[in-house]
């Protein structure tokens, strides 16, 4: 559930927009929403896999949990155009529960 500013009471929402893409390759840069506080997110997206990086210092306690599920995330909503050449979404916008 979101507030009327668009922040999330609970979870997590994740706002993410393309910077550079290649052959398999995404590069997506954006926020992590939760909880009043903006973290900064790195996620990159490849053909066979994803990684996330979250940037905050000092790190939450559930900046792993938060960087696998924009992992997951990019992952799925890249994978089908990276796997057939085709260009990855510009932005990816969602809302998870997040542990």
């Amino acid at each position: 559930m979101t507030s009327p500013t668009g922040v999330p009471q609970h979870g997590v929402r994740f706002e993410l927009v393309l910077r550079t893409a290649g052959p398999g390759r995404a590069v997506y840069e954006g926020f992590a929403r939760t909880g009043g506080l903006d973290l900064t997110l790195r996620v990159t997206s490849e053909t066979e896999s994803a990684k996330a990086e979250l940037t905050a210092s000092p790190r939450p306690d559930n900046a792993d949990a938060l960087e696998r599920a924009a992992a997951a995330l990019v992952r799925a909503a890249t994978r089908a155009e990276l796997e057939e050449g085709a260009p990855p979404p510009h932005k990816i916008v969602r809302w998870r529960e997040v542990g």
